[in-house]
């Protein structure tokens, strides 16, 4: 089957199917707009989302904001992350329940909703940094690969009436789906009624024909996720060889990048006794690794050994196959540190440590260090 050609037949469709803009967001954006609008209304929206309202906390009373006491109202959450942040969580909580969505492609439904959060996080760094006006830099980076979303929904359905269709790897099928998100991304923006500013950054933020200072930031956000991918920590020195970055604005976002692991954990999710969320996997490693050692995987529920089968200064490499490109929890010697997932390849997986500041850089080095001074077998 050629889903290449299944694929763009179904864009060009005017029978494509193409999912809902997300409820609490639309209304908190039409409150916003209003100046009339009360903390009380704001409040009472965000209350009809139970999980969105654990979100809001969760991150009100995270050390981004460091509270000297605890936020327990909705209300006062809001006060404490501000309207704009209030309408930018709404947006980024409304594609999670598009993430959440079953289909055979769940897996890269979730790693579009991952990458949204992390590009959108990113954008607003971006946007500080640069001086740029940050207040649609969060909007611009979480839809801006919208098209996604869509893509993958055509995709599940010609997997549901061909399953012989299904043999592309996770990569294979992640390439196709970004050979067609700007299309399907437009569609969407137009299904949605998305500001012409958003929709610009949508349809245009490969085309380098077409420039704006918002385009200007997201194409800097996607460079920046570009280098932190399979990065223990970005150096001012690497950020300032983007073009558009200057050395200081390079030192300033570099000094923002470790956040981000905090910022992803607040989208969890209750699921029972289990949490599901951005970080599906926690690694637990021991202190020292033994000459044959293994390490606990915990993931929805289970909890599972694996082999090390190589550690250094940029890998881990552990003998089970996990998602690519996900990002992981590894808990060092009852520190916490994160990771990406890398390559996946023969049923062993690459990870490589992500995000970390100077501290989680230190302990890590720590940690290597007396691996390598372990006896040998």
């Amino acid at each position: 089957m050629d889903l290449e050609a299944v694929l763009l037949h179904r864009l060009s469709s005017a029978t494509l199917k193409l999912p809902p803009a997300p409820v609490v967001a639309l209304k908190l954006a039409k409150l916003l707009r209003d100046d009339d609008s009360t903390l009380e209304q704001l409040a009472t929206v965000v209350k009809q989302d139970q999980v969105l309202t654990a979100v809001v906390l969760r991150l009100a009373n995270s050390a981004a904001y460091a509270r000297s006491a605890a936020v327990v109202q909705v209300g006062n959450a809001i006060t404490v992350l501000g309207r704009r942040t209030l309408q930018d969580l709404a947006w980024a909580h409304g594609l999670h329940q598009q993430a959440m969505a079953t289909g055979a492609l769940v897996p890269l439904r979730r790693r579009a909703w991952r990458e949204g959060l992390i590009s959108a996080q990113i954008a607003q760094w971006v946007a500080e940094v640069m001086g740029a006006d940050p207040g649609d830099a969060f909007v611009a980076g979480l839809l801006h690969d919208l098209g996604r979303v869509p893509v993958i929904g055509v995709l599940e359905d010609v997997l549901a009436q061909h399953p012989s269709a299904d043999t592309r790897s996770e990569e294979g099928w992640w390439s196709l789906i970004e050979a067609a998100h700007v299309q399907a991304g437009q569609l969407l923006a137009g299904r949605w009624s998305l500001p012409a500013v958003i929709t610009e950054a949508i349809v245009s933020h490969h085309d380098l024909a077409v420039s704006s200072p918002l385009l200007e930031v997201v194409r800097v956000t996607d460079e920046v996720v570009r280098l932190l991918d399979g990065a223990p920590r970005l150096e001012a020195d690497r950020l300032g060889a983007i073009a558009e970055l200057s050395t200081a604005q390079g030192e300033a976002l570099a000094a923002k990048l470790p956040q981000l692991p905090t910022f992803l954990d607040a989208f969890r999710e209750p699921k029972g006794d289990e949490v599901a969320g951005v970080i599906d996997y926690e690694l637990r490693l021991p202190d020292e690794l033994d000459p044959v050692a293994q390490v606990t995987i915990h993931v929805e529920g289970l909890v599972l050994d694996a082999d090390v089968l190589e550690v250094d200064e940029r890998y881990l490499v552990v003998a089970r196959a996990l998602r690519p490109s996900q990002v992981v929890r590894l808990v060092v010697a009852g520190q916490s540190l994160h990771a990406r997932v890398t390559a996946v390849d023969e049923g062993r997986s690459s990870l490589a440590p992500w995000a970390l500041d100077a501290r989680q850089q230190g302990q890590w080095a720590a940690f290597v260090e007396a691996t390598r001074a372990r006896p040998a077998a």
